[in-house]
Order: structure tokens, then sequence, then C-alpha cells
């Protein structure tokens, strides 16, 4: 018969609980520092999470705030994206039964602020023209003219 001599056979009731001396008691010191490690580092995440959703949510309200100024909520011819970062503004033209007036656009543009010289940019615009555009403050206005189709303008928040 042979008897073994090996402490670590995992039947051997001999065999000892580490104390804090020996080899194996340094990784369950290990384990519990990764375990802290792990929670503080998940938690920064989860904080890190919730702060880049909250300034990535923050939306830019000028738009909104533009119509409502000028009593232009549910109006004819203004569309709203999902999210509030842009509008369309469909004016209403010679072959048109809806949409808004000249003076809606001007209202609009007071309202976000833009400067005078893109009002008088619009006015002098023909449908030779083409497609227009006017960068301020972050926000990008485009628009075409028409005596068929109106005066169509589009407000873009931009990132």
């Amino acid at each position: 018969m042979n008897e073994n001599t090996d402490d670590s056979f995992a039947g051997d009731s001999n065999s000892e609980t580490p104390t804090p001396s020996q080899p194996g008691s340094q990784v369950a010191v290990s384990k519990d520092l990764l375990m802290k490690v792990g929670a503080g580092a998940a938690a920064l995440v989860v904080v890190l999470g919730l702060v880049f959703f909250v300034v990535g949510n923050q939306s830019d309200s000028r738009l909104s705030d533009a119509v409502a100024s000028c009593g232009l909520a549910g109006a004819s011819g203004i569309t709203f994206a999902e999210d509030g970062q842009s509008l369309v503004f469909d004016g209403k033209g010679e072959e048109d039964y809806t949409g808004g007036d000249f003076s809606d656009v001007e209202c609009l543009l007071t309202g976000v602020e833009a400067p005078s010289t893109v009002w008088a940019q619009m006015l002098q615009t023909s449908s030779a023209d083409g497609q227009q555009e006017f960068e301020f403050d972050g926000i990008s206005v485009s628009w075409g003219y028409h005596p068929n189709s109106g005066l169509d303008t589009t407000f873009v928040i931009l990132d």
C-alpha cells in the first residue's frame, strides 16, 4: 500500500487552512482587492454614463422658443424634427393651399437672433439662385424660393 504524503491532496483531512504567512492567503487578499477595484470601476462607469447622458440630452431650445414667441406652435407650414433640433418652414406659394407667411420666417429669424443680413439675403433670393445657406451661432439656415412654392426654409441646430 502506498501512502500519499502530498499535503495538497484534495481529500487529505490533514490539510490546514492557509495562514497569513502562507502563499495561499495572498490570493484571498488579491481577490478582495480586485473586487473592491472592480466595484469602484463599475461605479465610475455608471457615474460617467449618467453625466454623458444628461449632458448629451440637453437640447438647444432656441427653435422651440422662437416658435412659441412668434405664436407659431401648430401653425401651417411648420414641422419640427423629433429631437427639436431642426425645423422646416414651408412657405405658402402661389400654387400652395397651405403654408406659412414671409412674416413668420422673419419672426423666427428674430427669435433665434439671426443677423439681419440673413433676412435681407432671403428677400433678394430668386428662383434662379437655388438653395442658399447661412450659419451663425451654431445654427444653419438654408432656404430656397420659387413663386409657385414660396419661401421654404430649414433651421438646424449644429452639434
